[in-house]
């Protein structure tokens, strides 16, 4: 009896991993060959093992997310937009001076000694400059106005909004020289 039984148990586990192996699984990832050789997978690739590569997608944990922002920086803050970019150049001295003046208010100067210093106007020196751009009206000028036979005069050279005038200051526009004479004045003082 107890060889009958131990049968009776033999052929029910073979049959059942017969029937195991006819069951195409839940996405139908095994099939049974006529050979009936053990399963194989029929729609997913074989996974990597965890210590080598893959070409699957990392996962999200591992990965960080692009960003969208950008970088913080350490750097200073940007300088507010120029106003006025003012040059004298050359005489029989060969002048090289300039003149750098922010909305703001703040003013660089350098000369052919080198760099000055940063300053900044007070309120109602920057308006008074800003009326006095207004009223000489740069984009109603000529963009050069020099004298061809004059030698030795100093050059200058306004830029606003985006208008440059170059002047030797021998055609008198009294609007334009009250400019001149003001951003001269603020050039000269603060280039020693």
């Amino acid at each position: 009896m107890r060889r009958f039984t131990g049968a009776v148990a033999t052929a029910a586990v073979t049959l059942l991993m017969v029937g195991c192996a006819d069951d195409p699984g839940p996405a139908g990832e095994a099939t049974r060959t006529p050979d009936s050789a053990p399963a194989t997978p029929r729609t997913k690739p074989p996974e990597s093992s965890p210590l080598s590569p893959s070409s699957a997608p990392p996962s999200p944990s591992t990965t960080p997310a692009p960003s969208t922002s950008p970088e913080p920086t350490t750097s200073r803050p940007q300088p507010a937009p120029l106003l006025v970019d003012f040059r004298i150049t050359g005489g029989f001295i060969g002048r090289q001076d300039r003149l750098l003046l922010r909305t703001d208010g703040t003013y660089t100067v350098s000369t052919r000694s080198g760099p000055g210093r940063t300053e900044r106007l007070a309120p109602a020196e920057l308006a008074a400059l800003r009326t006095d751009l207004t009223e000489a009206d740069l984009g109603s000028l000529p963009t050069r106005m020099i004298d061809p036979n004059a030698r030795d005069l100093f050059e200058y050279r306004i830029t606003h909004d985006g208008r440059t005038i170059v002047t030797d200051r021998t055609r008198r526009m009294p609007a334009l020289e009250k400019v001149i004479d003001e951003l001269e004045r603020l050039l000269t003082e603060n280039s020693r």
